[in-house]
Formats: C-alpha cells, structure tokens, sequence
C-alpha cells in the first residue's frame, strides 16, 4: 500500500509542477486535491475491508424492494392492430421495393 501512495504522491507533485509552469488557477488544484483525498480514503477503506475479510450481512429485509404488481389494465385491441400484415407479407413487399430500386438504378442483384 506504501507504493501506491508513492505514486500517488508523485503523481500529484507532477500535475502540481506542471499546473504552475502553466499558470494555472488555485481553484482548480484545490479541486484536485480534494479528489485525491477522496481517492486515497476510498483506497484505504478497500484495502482495510480486504485485509479485515469482513462481509456485510443484509438485515434480514428482502434482497431486492417488492413492488406492488402493475394495477393499470392492459389496454384493448384497436381495430388497427386487426390488420398487421405478416412477416412473410412484410418480407415480399419489403423484397418488391428493393428489385424496383435497383431495376431503375441499374443494379443486376442474382439470387
């Protein structure tokens, strides 16, 4: 973990030389460091769980939230819904409209 935070450190001292060859703002190295921080606590809580093997145990509550079931009836079949052509239907008229393109672009397609 030590050369984790070795690098981490040298990291940010590079970013920091080179923000202020660049004339950069406070500002914006205020909000580096303070992602670094984040970072590194987030690091260390990692590692401490890895190394403490703990597991946290759910409290006896459901896995997942139950919800109630859809109360909204499913909606009625519209007339339009009647005429919905196959997928074969589909399929030919789709298959006409290629062959009349290419008839008239002057593409010969073999099947």
């Amino acid at each position: 973990m030590d050369d984790t935070l070795a690098v981490i450190e040298l990291l940010s001292n590079k970013v920091k030389h080179g923000m202020d060859v660049l004339n950069a703002s406070d500002k914006y190295l205020e909000t580096m460091d303070e992602a670094l921080l984040d970072k590194l606590e987030t690091l260390s809580i990692a590692t401490t769980s890895v190394e403490g093997r703990t597991m946290r145990v759910n409290s006896g509550g459901p896995l997942f939230p139950r919800f109630p079931s859809c109360a909204t009836p499913a909606a009625p079949l519209s007339e339009d819904e009647d005429e919905v052509p196959s997928r074969n239907a589909l399929k030919r008229q789709a298959q006409l409209l290629v062959d009349t393109k290419s008839r008239r672009k002057g593409f010969a397609f073999r099947r």
